[in-house]
């Protein structure tokens, strides 16, 4: 980019042999070579400086020889200084008008980011230009989250690139939370649960106290602590002093070797008190959902039918007839492409053996969803867009938008109190700790109740904190009496005293 406008779109992957989308400062100084001369002839002549940051390809010995070689001049640049450079001004247009399309492969998006990079004018480009270099310099740089180095630009993602995180400062890593910390608030009298030892991720909890708990949950980017161990649903009588799950048994011709549970949620069926359980499964990382009947006196799920749909393809939570996509692709560095460059593509999709629609739409990854004790209401967590979505539900099953609320949390998982109709989110104090797993800096754990969600001055608390000292990466919080169970994706489960 120059104070003229736009340079050529390079991806990483077209220039590589092997088509990754890894960047090293050899692939780097193979698109400055093909693309600083004929961009600078275009956008600025013959006499220009160029100016990057301090990436480590950037500054790498093979590359500074390369640039003294060429006899560029390069503009000295500070070592914490990533906002300051005036062609994030360019990629925040990029990722603004990338937000509006819908691109079904990774061809499609490239098609788009080409397009998209190529309308920017030059009159959109000039304010970010520092009048001192105006109409000299040509402008790179690393990008939020990625390897992404612009000559006058490239497009690049990969799963290292996320995993390491993004440039302190910049938008995404602030909508991700990648630096938050939290302050422990704890609760009186906790206990872990004995017997869950692998994650509970989901609860539906039913009137009478019993509980069902989703656990074992095998998801790309998640650690597991169990991974050849199949997923398994625990039952808990929340009444009993001493509680004491239990595997349900699954009645035969199910496929439990590939079980991997997620979302769940609990049906009691009006006319004869029968208890189904909806269940998003992940068989060899694909989706499904599977419908059982609990059979309480043998305390087995009898397997009913396996749901699948194209309109269902990545499917996080349900709540009966209502699913959420918590992505828009199903390939991971696609999934990676749409994190980073935060696209708002994701659903809530309506399912009944009749009719399968989005009744929702726009979020970054939505996730929880839940209803009102009185069902008027519809409530949709969007985990990385840190936000708590309340929609009206009609007769045929549509939804309204009725209001947001922003939350510092990455919330998960949501339950409603039946009896005081609070709202208790499991939620993520930062995303690169839940995605890049340290045993010496563990994912940690947030609990968020919302009072009085349907006022006008609704209440938000955090209710429990925890940096993962106690208890690591909390998905789900749901209370019964005065007590608080607290699930996690991949650890233990807690039972706290309110």
């Amino acid at each position: 980019m120059a104070f003229n406008g736009t340079g050529s779109l390079v991806f990483i992957d077209d220039i590589r042999a092997d088509k990754s989308s890894r960047m090293n400062s050899e692939v780097y100084r193979d698109i400055l070579s093909a693309q600083i001369q004929p961009n600078a002839a275009k956008l600025i002549g013959r006499r220009f400086i160029v100016q990057m940051d301090n990436d480590p390809k950037h500054t790498a010995k093979a590359t500074q020889e390369f640039m003294s070689a060429k006899k560029w001049n390069i503009l000295q640049w500070p070592s914490q200084s990533p906002d300051l450079n005036p062609i994030e001004h360019a990629f925040h247009l990029l990722k603004s008008r990338l937000k509006t399309e819908r691109p079904t492969n990774k061809q499609d998006l490239k098609a788009a980011a080409v397009k998209a990079w190529q309308s920017i004018k030059k009159e959109e480009t000039q304010p970010a230009a520092p009048s001192s270099s105006a109409s000299s310099a040509l402008m790179l740089r690393q990008t939020p989250c990625t390897n992404h180095v612009t000559a006058p630009s490239d497009l690049s993602i990969t799963a290292e690139d996320v995993e390491d995180g993004a440039v302190a400062g910049t938008r995404s890593s602030r909508r991700v939370q990648f630096f938050r910390e939290i302050d422990p608030i704890e609760l009186p009298n906790c206990q872990f649960i004995k017997g869950i030892e692998y994650g509970s991720e989901d609860i539906a909890l039913l009137p009478n106290g019993l509980a069902f708990i989703s656990s074992g949950l095998k998801f790309p980017g998640l650690v597991s602590f169990a991974p050849e161990k199949p997923g398994e649903i625990f039952l808990l009588d929340l009444n009993d002093e001493e509680l004491r799950p239990s595997t349900l048994r699954i009645s035969k011709g199910f496929d439990l070797s590939t079980f991997s549970p997620h979302g769940i949620s609990a049906y009691i069926d009006e006319e004869d008190d029968s208890v189904y359980l909806f269940v998003v499964n992940h068989p060899h990382y694909k989706t499904t959902i599977e419908i059982f009947k609990f059979a309480e006196e043998e305390n087995v799920l009898v397997h009913m039918k396996t749901i699948k749909h194209s309109a269902l393809h990545n499917c996080s939570r349900t709540r009966e007839l209502l699913a959420t996509n918590d992505y828009y692709f199903s390939d991971f560095i696609m999934r990676l492409i749409e994190m980073v460059f935060g696209l708002r593509l994701t659903n809530v999709v309506y399912y009944s053996p009749g009719e399968v629609r989005e009744v929702a739409a726009g979020f970054y990854h939505a996730n929880g969803i839940a209803m009102s004790a009185d069902q008027k209401y519809i409530y949709v967590a969007d985990i990385t867009g840190r936000t708590f979505n309340v929609f009206e539900k009609h007769a045929n099953w549509s939804l309204s938008p009725v209001k947001v609320v922003e939350l510092e949390t990455l919330l998960d998982n949501l339950s409603v109190d039946p009896v005081t109709e609070d709202i208790w989110i499991g939620g993520h104090p930062n995303l690169k700790k839940l995605f890049r797993y340290d045993p010496k800096d563990l994912p940690g754990s947030e609990i968020v109740r919302i009072q009085n969600i349907l006022s006008d001055n609704p209440i938000v608390t955090t209710v429990y904190a925890n940096d993962g000292s106690v208890i690591q990466a909390s998905a789900c919080a749901a209370v019964y009496g005065n007590k608080l169970f607290i699930g996690t994706i991949f650890h233990k489960a807690l039972w706290c005293q309110l």
